[in-house]
């Protein structure tokens, strides 16, 4: 599409913009492509670009930082139900099916270093490393009593 060399430049720029957006909207197939080949060929800039966005709108958008809040809340509470069903819905030692009472004990010790190690929630890196036989779930007061009973469940102590 020639331009006047005597047409302002903002006039250029929209001329340019709508011009795009039709080829867009009539190519959408091409698009596509052309924008998944550029995130397999450039993959850092794409990171980039998206970081600043997200970083942007996180500290223009309240709603939206509130949103991804929730969102994230949701997603991991999610997680850490789907964990504790799968390591039996109750709690090993005395049975507690409470939900709000149950959580992920490590049977071998060494919780507090592994939980710090990891860059997401235990009951995430057990779900992406199919459920590993390391966990089970306890209630708070088994897993705690344990913890300071030299990892013997004080109701194990009493009853044996």
């Amino acid at each position: 599409m020639p331009y006047r060399v005597s047409m302002p430049i903002e006039e250029r720029r929209h001329k340019q913009a709508d011009a795009t957006a039709l080829y867009r909207q009539r190519h959408p197939d091409r698009c596509k492509e052309s924008q998944e080949r550029f995130a397999r060929n450039h993959p850092e800039r794409v990171k980039v670009a998206q970081n600043k966005y997200n970083i942007k709108r996180w500290k223009e958008d309240p709603e939206f930082r509130r949103g991804k809040s929730e969102y994230e809340k949701i997603r991991r509470k999610k997680i850490q139900q789907e964990a504790i069903d799968h390591y039996g819905g109750k709690c090993y030692c005395c049975g507690e099916t409470i939900r709000q009472f149950l959580g992920l004990d490590h049977k071998n010790g060494g919780g507090t270093k592994h939980r710090k190690e990891l860059t997401v929630t235990v009951a995430e890196w057990a779900k992406r490393n199919g459920w590993p036989d390391t966990l089970r779930s306890a209630c708070h007061n088994c897993n705690i009593g344990a913890h300071l009973n030299g990892g013997v469940c004080p109701h194990q102590k009493v009853g044996g």
